[in-house]
């Protein structure tokens, strides 16, 4: 990839959010949206500092760490094949995601099937938004604001209790 420099690179040019088009904003708004109104609020009253502070955690480690193996090395390395920087990469992106199902279940309608489906839409998402900005930048900020808001923290404490 080139180095430390050129991962930072992955990140730009960061246009503001304001010029980017409607349809890359909504690309990178329906990924907040949705874990805000039916993961968020409704679980919100079970979450303590802690909680919330694991979550902020967890989002901003995986939602970069995510975006640059799933989005940044395709855009880098395929940038106008769609298939190969489009495509294939939100196919595994949403197999990736059948590990945690191991330890964590989907508990949601539809159990793994409706999970993995759930992040191929989002690596689909994320990737039509780093091509169409050219960065990796506004799609690791909506992919770290909605795994935070996925609240993982309160998942992983469920978890260690039993």
């Amino acid at each position: 990839m080139g180095g430390p420099r050129a991962l930072l690179d992955l990140f730009l040019p960061a246009l503001a959010f304001g010029t980017l088009d409607g349809v890359t904003q909504l690309l990178l708004w329906w990924p907040i949206v949705f874990p805000l109104l039916f993961i968020f609020l409704p679980r919100l009253r079970k979450a303590n500092w802690e909680i919330l502070l694991a979550s902020l955690a967890l989002g901003i480690v995986i939602g970069v760490t995510e975006e640059i193996l799933w989005r940044g090395v395709y855009l880098r390395l395929f940038p106008d094949n769609l298939w190969l920087g489009l495509i294939y990469p939100s196919l595994l992106f949403g197999l990736w995601h059948i590990c945690p199902q191991a330890t964590l279940p989907n508990k949601l309608p539809g159990g793994k099937v409706s999970f993995v489906t759930y992040a191929v839409l989002l690596g689909l998402t994320y990737g039509l938004a780093a091509q169409r900005t050219g960065s990796i930048y506004w799609p690791a900020a909506a992919h770290m604001i909605h795994d935070t808001l996925g609240l993982g923290g309160l998942a992983y404490a469920a978890w260690l209790k039993s």
